[in-house]
C-alpha cells in the first residue's frame, strides 16, 4: 500500500529516524530529503526512502493509504519483489564514495579518459534517468556528486544520465577509477558488449 497522493497522514508528514528522534516536514519530498540528509549524515545505508514511509504510515494508519495494482490480484498472498528506484541506488553509490574516498579526494582519470567513456554512454541503451521521485533526494544527492567530482566535465554531460545495470551516476563514474565502480558477476554480464566497464579489472 502506498500513502495516498494528495492526503497529508495521521500527525502530518513525520517518520521515526531513530529512539526518541523523529523527523517531522510539511510535505512528502521534504520528508523524503530530511530522512536522506540523516542517514548520509549517520553513515546508514540510504535504502528505499519512500517505501520505507509508505510502509510505516500503511502499517500504523491503513486508512492513510491506497491498494497498489499487485494488491488486486486473487491472491492476496502473492508475494511482489520491489524493485528499487534507480534514485535510491545512485544515492546509496554517491555516499559510499564520500565514506571512502581519500582525505585529498578521489584520484580522477584523464579528461581524455573521461570523455572517451562519455562518448560511450552518452549512446548506450542503461543510460536512464535516475532524478524522479523525491526532487529533495535528488538534488542533495547531485550535490554529494558534485563535491566528488569537482570542477570535472565532458562534452557528454548534459547526455549523461545514470547506469541502469551499475546503479551509478553516470557523468561521475567516467571520471572514477575501477575500485570505486565495482560490479557484481551478473552486472557484468548484463552490461552491453561495447561497455568501458568490461575492460576494468
Amino acid at each position: 500500500m502506498k500513502v495516498g497522493r494528495g492526503r497529508v497522514p495521521h500527525g502530518g508528514w513525520n517518520y521515526p529516524v531513530a529512539p526518541g528522534v523523529k523527523l517531522e516536514a510539511v510535505s512528502r519530498d521534504i520528508l523524503h530529503q530530511r530522512i536522506f540528509e540523516y542517514r548520509l549524515r549517520n553513515n546508514i545505508e540510504i535504502g528505499d526512502i519512500e517505501r520505507d514511509v509508505d510502509d510505516y504510515y500503511c502499517r500504523n494508519w491503513p486508512d492513510s493509504c491506497d491498494k497498489e495494482p499487485h494488491e488486486y490480484q486473487k491472491n492476496p498472498g502473492a508475494e511482489r519483489v520491489y524493485a528499487e528506484a534507480l534514485i535510491n541506488r545512485v544515492s546509496r553509490w554517491a555516499s559510499m564514495i564520500l565514506k571512502t574516498m581519500p582525505r585529498g579526494g578521489v584520484e580522477m582519470l584523464t579528461a581524455q579518459e573521461a570523455t572517451s567513456r562519455g562518448n560511450v554512454c552518452a549512446n548506450c541503451p542503461k543510460n536512464t534517468p535516475w532524478r524522479i521521485g523525491c526532487v529533495g533526494c535528488s538534488a542533495s544527492t547531485v550535490a554529494v556528486l558534485s563535491q566528488i567530482k569537482k570542477l570535472g566535465r565532458t562534452p557528454q554531460d548534459a547526455k549523461l544520465l545514470a547506469c541502469s545495470v551499475a546503479g551509478w551516476e553516470t557523468s561521475t563514474a567516467i571520471w572514477m577509477p575501477a575500485s570505486f565502480l565495482k560490479l557484481t558477476d551478473d552486472q557484468l554480464k548484463a552490461l552491453p558488449a561495447n561497455c568501458w566497464r568490461r575492460e576494468l579489472t
